[in-house]
């Protein structure tokens, strides 16, 4: 970016660089693997980022800017709506891994939330492209407890389920 001449102060802005307390900036998603984030509309509005080795965090995602609001983002969407449309549901993961996972065996009508978050805003927007959502998060502990908090935000607006993996898999 600095070589094409993008000020900094805008780097800052769309959460791609963090400034030092010494002054200048660093890469915010440094030694990561990248996964854009795309609105409907196939717009890059975001990032997200994994380590590939123990670091924490694990995943990393852009913060909250004016293009990028981790409440309405689903990830994949802009590939897959026509899918959720055709089969009349969607499958909603937890992360990139999760839905590249998914795609790659031909589960093509699948969405991730980045994270175990599902918000009333995505409900609307899932709302637009499947009747039934089908909840496949982890089968560890922590999974299995955020889909069943996250049924009663899908309550009336699509028909919900939850797919529950054997113990010890992920999708």
């Amino acid at each position: 970016l600095s070589e094409k001449k993008v000020p900094e102060p805008l780097m800052e802005k769309a959460g791609l660089v963090i400034a030092r307390q010494n002054g200048g900036h660093y890469d915010r998603f440094r030694d990561r693997v990248i996964f854009p984030i795309c609105d409907a509309g196939s717009r890059v509005t975001g990032f997200g980022g994994r380590v590939m080795d123990d670091s924490m965090p694990k995943y990393l995602n852009s913060p909250e800017t004016p293009v990028y609001r981790k409440s309405r983002s689903l990830y994949g969407l802009h590939a897959t709506k026509q899918h959720c449309r055709q089969e009349g549901e969607a499958y909603v993961v937890e992360g990139y891994m999760d839905f590249l996972a998914l795609y790659r065996h031909g589960i093509y009508n699948v969405v991730a939330t980045l994270g175990t978050s599902l918000t009333q805003e995505h409900v609307l927007v899932l709302k637009g492209h499947s009747k039934r959502v089908i909840l496949v998060y982890d089968s560890d502990e922590a999974g299995l407890k955020a889909a069943a908090r996250c049924v009663h935000v899908l309550n009336n607006d699509v028909e919900p389920h939850i797919l529950v993996l054997a113990k010890g898999f992920d999708p």
